[in-house]
């Protein structure tokens, strides 16, 4: 997720820094702007998710930055860290769209009881909306006389890419072709786009067993946690949003044989119940198809499938 700060005080940026970091946001980026016009610059060209800001600086104020935000309709959300105690202006930010006024000095306690929703809150939105890319993305399955263009990569590149973020030590190992079943739902789906057109040549789905170990460990959740989720067939946001980071780091495994870039991750979608959805999904043309198991000591194995196009 990437998050932009503007504050004109540099210590106050990194208070704002800790605090986010603290709270364990997925792929969490930051960038940083010294007042709302640099700040307003940064948004335009980075396209943050988030914009933390304060209210007083030099050049252009935070409601100032809020405001051009709006009438630019870049769809970012912002609060602010301010020192505005002012019940009308607080109540003016909110009118104008603001998600929340945080007020200087905050303890870390405020931070995360106003943050920690906004950012779940955020995360499931932006898993409704891969939705609409990941229909795209079925309905593209039409035959084509282009060959698929996208190397896979061997297990051990994907064992020696999981294993650089999880805390525990995790095997990958290729299996035969299997069908689809039930079994595998509720599944997580990651799409993965050429550079240049952004259309999609790869897709990642990972069942139940292995979005639970794979997302629970890098979430920090204990081993009775994850098993009583895979018990419930039931995976919780938390869980699922981790996953960001396993497919941020596979797209570098997953090749383009016409550009020579490795792929960009797009963006995720679970699937809960739908398996015409899935085999949809599965059976676009010209593909070819890479089934993997994946297993960590103690936790148990789960399966994956890699597709290119």
């Amino acid at each position: 997720m990437r998050i932009l700060i503007v504050d004109d005080s540099k210590a106050m940026q990194v208070i704002v820094q800790r605090s986010l970091v603290k709270l364990n946001i997925p792929s969490l980026e930051l960038k940083f702007a010294f007042n709302g016009t640099e700040g307003l610059n940064i948004a335009r060209s980075w396209e943050p998710e988030l914009v933390i800001s304060d209210w007083h600086m030099p050049e252009m104020s935070g409601l100032e930055l809020l405001n051009a935000l709006n009438r630019e309709m870049l769809g970012i959300r912002v609060g602010f860290v301010t020192t505005e105690t002012s019940a009308d202006r607080r109540n003016e930010a909110l009118h104008k769209g603001a998600d929340f006024v945080i007020n200087k000095p905050f303890d870390t306690q405020t931070f995360f009881s106003v943050l920690s929703p906004l950012i779940a809150q955020m995360a499931d939105a932006k898993l409704k909306t891969a939705g609409i890319t990941l229909a795209q993305a079925a309905a593209s399955a039409e035959p084509s006389a282009e060959p698929s263009r996208i190397k896979l990569p061997p297990a051990s590149s994907i064992q020696k890419t999981l294993n650089a973020l999880s805390r525990q030590s995790v095997s990958v190992v290729q299996r035969p072709t299997e069908a689809l079943s039930e079994h595998w739902l509720p599944a997580v789906v990651g799409l993965f786009v050429d550079h240049q057109s952004k259309v999609v040549r790869g897709i990642c789905v990972i069942d139940l067993e292995a979005t639970s170990i794979l997302g629970g460990i890098l979430a920090g959740l204990s081993q009775s946690s994850i098993n009583q989720y895979i018990g419930d067939r039931n995976v919780p946001k938390k869980i699922v949003a981790s996953l960001e980071q396993v497919f941020e780091v596979l797209s570098a495994t997953l090749t383009d044989t016409v550009h020579h870039r490795d792929l960009e991750f797009k963006s995720m979608t679970s699937i809960n119940t739908d398996m015409a959805r899935l085999e949809a999904l599965l059976s676009r043309g010209n593909t070819h198809r890479m089934d993997i198991e994946v297993s960590v000591a103690n936790y148990g194995r789960g399966k994956m499938i890699l597709i290119g196009s």
